[in-house]
């Protein structure tokens, strides 16, 4: 299992790395009001996980389906993650984000303190309430967590 932690802005550049392209279903997202924190699930490619990795790393390799004189067809493997942000106080959705299911990235407008999760048709807005002072310096913690399914 391969973790990405943003303890400030500028590591949010790691985790959209690691999101962008990732498929995602609306109906997965999981907002726990009492912990604070909101989940969503994710599948994304090996490959781009090996590219937002920086590293040669063993991925699983697409297998040969077919040929034809337009293409070559691979089954592509997939590895299973999640997306956690911590310290949320609301969650607000685009109704249109599920629409084309597929996640950009992660920003942090720090000025209103909030995390904006980027989707193609749409996007996630999670404002954070940090705990301590050094938090409302930087960002509150936020981690991306991918797994092979």
């Amino acid at each position: 299992m391969s973790i990405w932690k943003a303890k400030a802005v500028r590591d949010l550049d790691d985790i959209s790395g690691v999101l962008h392209d990732a498929w995602f279903d609306i109906d997965d997202v999981a907002y726990d009001q009492a912990a604070g924190s909101v989940c969503i699930a994710f599948a994304q490619d090996w490959e781009q996980l090996s590219e937002a990795e920086g590293q040669g790393r063993d991925a699983p390799a697409a297998q040969f389906v077919r040929r034809t004189w337009r293409y070559t067809e691979e089954r592509v493997p997939f590895a299973r993650g999640d997306l956690r942000i911590e310290h949320v106080v609301a969650v607000r959705t685009d109704e249109a984000m599920g629409d084309a299911g597929m996640l950009v990235g992660v920003t942090y407008d720090q000025a209103a303190r909030r995390l904006i999760v980027n989707g193609v048709s749409g996007s996630l807005t999670a404002p954070c309430a940090p705990s301590s002072d050094e938090e409302r310096r930087y960002l509150s913690p936020v981690s991306c967590s991918c797994r092979c399914a």
